[in-house]
């Protein structure tokens, strides 16, 4: 009997099936052999649960060394599901610059950084 992790489930109307074995062979930035049973299970259970497809990179599991594997989310996935929400009226992204007076800066661009709006918040913008 094959004991090897593994979940069923349906993410953007696909069936996804992933095993421990496409993770580690497909999808693990960095030393897939390193990546330790919990932590393929994190990621296994963390995609099925939130419904990410890491084949079209919704997740990354990235492992160096011996520090704990990173599961990361990718933010294309944050405004897929934003863009599924009715409410959702636009975002905007960019970059946030800490200036040599201490001073924070909100510059345009399309950075890690975005703001998202919905028709019911109290200040249209939500920070992710």
């Amino acid at each position: 009997m094959n004991n090897e992790l593994m979940v069923k489930y349906e993410a953007g109307g696909q069936e996804i099936q992933l095993t421990q074995s496409d993770v580690k062979n497909f999808l693990v930035s960095g030393d897939a052999n390193r990546v330790t049973e919990k932590e393929f299970k994190l990621f296994l259970e963390l995609c099925k649960f939130q419904k990410l497809n890491p084949f079209l990179r919704d997740a990354y599991l990235v492992k160096f060394g011996d520090k704990d594997a990173n599961i990361i989310v990718g933010k294309d996935f944050f405004i897929k599901r934003a863009y599924a929400n009715e409410k959702f009226k636009k975002y905007t992204a960019g970059i946030i610059v800490l200036k040599q007076n201490g001073d924070l800066e909100n510059r345009a661009g399309s950075f890690d950084a975005c703001l998202l709006y919905t028709s019911d918040a109290a200040d249209e913008r939500s920070s992710v």
